[in-house]
């Protein structure tokens, strides 16, 4: 999104577009994937030339499950809020740099297709969320096993 500095008016400027998250590089590979193109709206101010950019973007997003390892959609929003400094108000301002670095950051650590995932089972791998394994015998008896060699 550009802006040209002297283009802001003195009540402020309403901004809106809709960018490509595959342009902006904010897929990662087997782990955030984009239903939608990400939306962002929101408003710039200007007094001389230093800049205010403020507002919100927004997606349909498909995540990977860091506990069981499935997929699932969910909707993805973040504020932003970005200052610029610039020489002139002839400058140009691309904010989609500053978006995709917001964007970016705002992804969590670790995605859980919901609160109470029970995750895959450690010794067999069965999604727990699925049913019960034959594993979870043994591991509350760890010498289960040994005891029937014995």
């Amino acid at each position: 999104m550009k802006i040209t500095v002297r283009d802001i008016p003195e009540e402020g400027l309403e901004i809106s577009e809709a960018f490509d998250p595959r342009g902006m590089e904010l897929e990662l590979r087997d782990r955030v994937t984009y239903q939608s193109p990400l939306a962002v709206k929101g408003a710039a101010t200007r007094m001389d030339t230093k800049v205010h950019v403020w507002g919100e973007a927004r997606a349909e997003v498909r995540w990977w499950c860091s506990r069981c390892l499935e997929e699932f959609n969910r909707p993805f929003r973040q504020k932003f809020d970005l200052y610029y400094f610039e020489q002139s108000l002839d400058s140009v301002i691309d904010t989609a740099a500053s978006i995709r670095e917001e964007v970016l950051l705002a992804y969590p650590m670790q995605s859980f297709c919901r609160d109470d995932c029970k995750g895959l089972c450690p010794r067999c791998g069965l999604n727990r969320n699925r049913g019960k394994c034959r594993c979870m015998d043994t591991r509350q008896n760890p010498f289960g096993k040994l005891k029937d060699l014995l």
